[in-house]
């Protein structure tokens, strides 16, 4: 997942720096409820809507596999 924000960042799916580095702390401290909270908070602004919607996939599935 860090990896995939990252590349989102890069390319331009994620058009804020400060927002990439806050979800990519929600997820090294385990924050996953936080971090879907925050992408959907994102979706379509700073956060292309497609790319958050793998974001929001992920975290999910991952969320319901604990």
């Amino acid at each position: 997942m860090q990896a995939l924000i990252e590349r989102f960042s890069n390319a331009g799916w994620i058009d804020n720096a400060g927002i990439a580095n806050s979800l990519k702390s929600q997820l090294a401290s385990g924050n996953l409820a936080a971090f879907v909270n925050h992408v959907n908070a994102q979706k379509g602004k700073h956060i292309s809507a497609p790319y958050a919607d793998y974001l929001i996939r992920d975290a999910e599935f991952l969320l319901s596999h604990k």
